[in-house]
């Protein structure tokens, strides 16, 4: 593997992650601590990897309704 060949990733502060989910930076650290949520840490900063906070919305998403129908 090369230089050029080193994967990029994102890592977001829990008020990043707070501001897009629209909830308390509190509730952030929340959830990593109920392991809901993964994160890394970095000395005692906390991270979260932009692709984690996308699997978790996509894992926590209510399923669509079905369409309402007559009955006919």
């Amino acid at each position: 593997m090369t230089i050029t060949d080193t994967p990029t990733f994102t890592i977001l502060t829990p008020a990043e992650v707070a501001k897009r989910l629209r909830i308390s930076s509190g509730m952030v650290y929340k959830l990593s601590q109920l392991g809901q949520l993964p994160c890394v840490r970095i000395g005692r900063r906390l991270g979260i990897l932009e692709s984690d906070l996308n699997k978790y919305v996509e894992i926590n998403r209510y399923p669509q309704p079905k369409a309402l129908s007559n009955g006919r």
